[in-house]
């Protein structure tokens, strides 16, 4: 969980394990993943190494997404970043692009494009959205947290998140 202060009041959210975080064990679920010949585990978009722990175990590693992997669907609590025309998807600390050969559609591991505006903090004046995901808003954008793969942890322009579905008026008369 990471904190941060809304209104003077201190809140937590989740948040994905930092990078070269090591544990016993790949979450449940995690997903085989292989990327020239290297061998990963994916869970709820973590990206996970096995490697000898410093008392000679098998750990498993957190490591940043490995660029040009691939997975067959994202999230609902995925967040859409425009850059240049090009819609990008952050998911976890991870941009991917989506990708669609022989009628197949993928979402492919990228490096953060160009372009993308990344702040170290918050504007003071921000409001919280909680959504799929937490969004914050403030003047007119609105961001969500990032931990770049060199630990820093930063804040990333994102679109404006997705409305919420309005109810269907009443048929007259009825």
């Amino acid at each position: 969980y990471a904190p941060y202060a809304y209104h003077g009041v201190p809140y937590y959210y989740p948040i994905p394990p930092p990078y070269y975080y090591q544990c016993a064990y790949v979450p449940v679920g995690a997903v085989v993943v292989t990327v020239a010949a290297m061998t990963y585990m994916m869970s709820e978009g973590s990206y996970y190494q096995q490697t000898t722990g410093s008392q000679g175990q098998v750990v498993y590693q957190t490591v940043p997404a490995p660029p040009g992997a691939a997975l067959k669907t994202l999230p609902v609590d995925r967040v859409l970043v425009s850059v240049g025309g090009t819609t990008y998807y952050l998911y976890a600390n991870t941009f991917y692009r989506r990708v669609v050969q022989g009628g197949q559609e993928s979402f492919v591991v990228v490096s953060a494009p160009a372009g993308v505006v990344v702040v170290a903090a918050l504007p003071a004046d921000f409001e919280v959205l909680q959504l799929n995901t937490l969004y914050f808003a403030a003047g007119g954008a609105y961001y969500v947290r990032y931990l770049a793969p060199d630990g820093k942890e930063l804040y990333v322009g994102v679109d404006a998140p997705p409305q919420p579905a309005q109810a269907a008026a009443p048929a007259p008369g009825a």
